[in-house]
């Protein structure tokens, strides 16, 4: 049985767009054995110094801990990753009612920045003291909105990561990609700045 994504040619084109512009490769899928589990080709490769990863999958979280499952073979999610050598942590997700009722349970805590427009859309998850610094810096914030609209922005253990909701082939055009792949690249050269004032 074969599945078809109504998506996936529009997907392929994009990694070969980028690979045609950034150079790095296009990776095959993997084989699995059970046929409903579907996956894509992927992107690797380094643009501006940076080894970068895109890849569509139907879990929110790549790494090791899966934040959440999208819980439907109907939604999935385009994961643009970038390498930096930062320590910071911190993790972006949209405020909605569900977090909002989390957190009057206390089952949720957040950092607030202290800018009203970001905290109000924002939920903002940090590590220490070093994190609140970079993540109220207005610079910062002016990137983050331009990276809407996304389901997840987080660095942790070095790794930039931005996850959005597939809805229409269109958001996997070209232009639209490399637009968010431009921002978060500049976000990943603010953090090795970030990285070397403190080091000097």
């Amino acid at each position: 049985m074969s599945i078809y994504k109504s998506w996936e040619e529009y997907f392929n084109r994009l990694l070969r767009d980028i690979a045609a512009k950034y150079q790095g490769k296009v990776n095959e899928p993997k084989k699995v054995r059970l046929d409903e589990i579907f996956h894509y080709s992927d992107y690797s490769g380094t643009i501006n110094a940076h080894y970068v990863i895109i890849v569509i999958n139907q879990f929110v979280s790549l790494d090791q801990g899966i934040t959440q499952i999208s819980g439907s073979d109907d939604i999935e999610y385009l994961h643009l990753k970038i390498k930096t050598n930062s320590r910071l942590n911190f993790q972006l997700t949209k405020e909605d009612l569900s977090t909002k009722v989390a957190k009057f349970m206390h089952l949720e805590s957040e950092f607030k920045t202290g800018n009203t427009k970001f905290d109000t859309k924002f939920l903002v998850k940090i590590r220490s003291e070093e994190d609140k610094t970079i993540i109220s810096d207005s610079r910062l914030q002016e990137l983050v909105y331009k990276l809407e609209p996304f389901v997840l922005l987080e660095l942790k253990d070095g790794i930039l990561h931005w996850a959005q909701t597939i809805i229409r082939g269109e958001q996997l055009r070209f232009s639209e990609v490399d637009k968010y792949l431009g921002y978060l690249l500049t976000l990943a050269d603010m953090f090795t700045q970030h990285l070397r004032g403190n080091s000097d």
